[in-house]
């Protein structure tokens, strides 16, 4: 998943089983899951702001990302940068992004609009 937030700053993350990658992201991206209802967001971790260089968490273990565990797993964090590298070099314009002529050639060339014209034929 890439974004790019209001201030145009942009960022990335990855989930890839329990690990959670963010880079170059706003520090104010953790959302409360739905089981989570009653944790309170007025915990100023949730709301320090600044930019969130690369950050490290396990999900399940974690679900408030609280313990950013970058540091510790160095191998995890260059895993994930890897794949999430190898999705950004395959990827197309976003829908937020302005049109680009080059857009409609990848999403050509990697079949997407077959795809998408076989899905409005069915309707």
């Amino acid at each position: 998943m890439r974004w790019t937030h209001s201030t145009r700053i942009s960022g990335a993350a990855i989930r890839v089983g329990d690990m959670k990658l963010l880079v170059s992201c706003p520090n104010s991206t953790w959302f409360r899951p739905p089981e989570l209802e009653r944790i309170s967001t007025n915990d100023k971790n949730f709301h320090e702001g600044g930019l969130i260089k690369v950050a490290l968490y396990n999900i399940t273990a974690d679900p408030t990302e609280r313990t950013d565990l970058s540091q510790k797993l160095p191998d995890v964090v260059d895993r994930l940068q890897e794949r999430l590298q190898f999705l950004q070099e395959d990827r197309c314009t976003t829908y937020k992004q302005a049109a680009r002529p080059t857009s409609f050639g990848c999403c050509k060339e990697k079949r997407l609009l077959d795809a998408l014209e076989k899905l409005e034929r069915r309707k």
